[in-house]
């Protein structure tokens, strides 16, 4: 690969080391790590291919990585201590965006936008539980961006009209959408960082 993407990256710090994910020119999705150093990129194993960028999150000892397959459904690999990455699992559901995954409550949550443009989630126990939708998602116009701050889960969409919403989960209970005074509006996903 020659580091050129037309998608987002995703990044992750895990066993001490940072991982480095993205989509090729040619689909296939590559990994490139830095510890002290920056490794060459290479194709994640198993052979997957992507039309949008990967999402990756650390749960205990393993890293999830997903990404939205060429057939537009979602898929799952994963690396867990010395053991590399290699066969990418259907999780299932269809989405046009890039999906977003967080660690909330212990659980890998999975979110995306559906193809009704509304915002789905698919919660790893074990085994997948099936994919939800949010409460009162409406419809969004790109994927969601989501971000865990202690015990509270908050989720961002960009509505129809391009203003930014939110809706947070906490105690077991969606709070509803709320438009964000002041964000102004974007036409662009959204993206969010915890500190």
């Amino acid at each position: 690969m020659d580091g050129q993407t037309e998608n987002p990256l995703t990044a992750v710090v895990f066993e001490g080391t940072l991982h480095v994910f993205c989509r090729g020119t040619d689909n296939a999705i590559y990994h490139k790590t830095f510890n002290g150093g920056w490794s060459s990129w290479s194709v994640v194993p198993g052979g997957g291919l992507t039309i949008a960028g990967p999402a990756a999150v650390v749960n205990g000892p393993t890293l999830h990585l997903f990404v939205r397959g060429t057939d537009q459904q979602l898929y799952h690999n994963t690396m867990t201590g010395g053991n590399p990455f290699s066969v990418w699992k259907l999780v299932g559901g269809q989405t046009p965006s890039e999906p977003v995954a967080v660690v909330h409550e212990g659980l890998v949550k999975l979110f995306v936008q559906g193809t009704d443009n509304k915002v789905y989630l698919n919660i790893l126990n074990g085994a997948w539980g099936g994919w939800h939708e949010v409460p009162g998602s409406g419809i969004i116009f790109s994927g969601p961006a989501v971000v865990v701050h202690g015990p509270t889960l908050f989720l961002y969409v960009r509505g129809t009209e391009d203003n930014v919403y939110r809706n947070s989960f906490t105690g077991g209970q969606w709070a509803g959408y709320e438009i964000v005074h002041g964000a102004g509006k974007t036409r662009h996903k959204l993206s969010l960082a915890a500190l």
